[in-house]
């Protein structure tokens, strides 16, 4: 039978993919449902897998430190090994086929919200390119930047398991330490200011993601960003290099490419689970953008 992709909260996924024994329940025990910092190695022996595709409504970072975890991301397989960490994005699509039990590092686990705080700027989730699901996902540390890496990751896990009752004000501090020494890692120039133009793209791109099965036109999208079509166009090939409706059919067709590679789903449900009303159209679509249909392209990754 096919099955559509889920999308989980914390508590469902864990009551789906943990084995909740008294062993494993301790740690999660403390407090916020939507955050915890764990050794991969405490959690691991207890995972339920296969793990089949589905989204979670969380961030969830994966620091390797021994071993190696394999792991399904978008249209990607990747098998994160010592020093490297790994970014499964809320509302990407994820799968696990197989597990490394010896595996140890760190696991860390929130919800975009916690990045907030108690000051309530929302623009602070815009800071962090890689938090984005069209981002890369795996960050490899060369030797001088993975020990600090490691030390905050270390940080939380404490802050989390060794206290009754977690600070979290603590926590988002450290949260917050740990993401920024990311980025000045990842985002060579991250310290460069970001003008107008290039938050209009970012949110055009994240509004693209969250609606990306509504078949929006670019003259819808101009209205939801309070922009004229021709702005938001100018814009995307400004910052992008290529016009607005190209940015929607990349989105649209890198979608399409998660699914043909997760899930096994028909290319007619595929099709109805993005907003196309008609399978032929749907395949013309497809093959307009990648040159090849999506029973090609599917038939090309179980080929390799």
């Amino acid at each position: 039978m096919n099955h559509r992709v889920k999308t989980y909260n914390t508590k469902k996924f864990k009551e789906s993919y943990l084995n909740l024994n008294s062993e494993v329940s301790k740690f999660f025990e403390r407090g916020d449902q939507d955050f915890f910092c764990l050794r991969v190695e405490d959690v691991v022996p207890h995972a339920i897998i296969p793990v089949p595709p589905s989204r979670e409504e969380c961030h969830t970072m994966i620091l390797v430190l021994d071993g190696y975890y394999d792991l399904k991301l978008g249209a990607r397989e990747y098998q994160v090994k010592p020093g490297e960490l790994i970014i499964q994005q809320a509302g990407a699509i994820f799968s696990i086929d197989r597990i490394n039990r010896k595996t140890k590092g760190f696991t860390c686990h929130f919800h975009p919200d916690m990045l907030i705080g108690k000051s309530g700027n929302q623009a602070i989730l815009a800071d962090f390119e890689f938090l984005n699901v069209w981002a890369d996902s795996l960050v490899r540390f060369d030797e001088n930047k993975l020990p600090f890496v490691i030390t905050l990751f270390r940080r939380l896990h404490m802050e989390y398991i060794h206290s009754q009752k977690p600070n979290f004000d603590i926590i988002h501090a450290y949260l917050l330490a740990l993401l920024s020494e990311m980025k000045a890692f990842t985002d060579a120039d991250g310290r460069e200011a970001k003008n107008a133009t290039y938050h209009l793209v970012k949110r055009f791109k994240r509004l693209i993601h969250t609606r990306v099965k509504d078949n929006l036109s670019v003259s819808d999208f101009a209205s939801l960003l309070n922009v004229s079509p021709n702005h938001l166009n100018k814009c995307t090939k400004q910052v992008a290099g290529f016009s607005a409706s190209k940015l929607i059919d990349e989105t649209k067709t890198m979608e399409v490419k998660y699914l043909l590679y997760q899930t096994s789903l028909t290319i007619s449900e595929i099709a109805s689970e993005l907003g196309f009303l008609d399978p032929s159209y749907f395949s013309r679509f497809f093959k307009k953008c990648t040159g090849q249909t999506p029973l090609e392209y599917r038939k090309m990754i179980e080929k390799s």
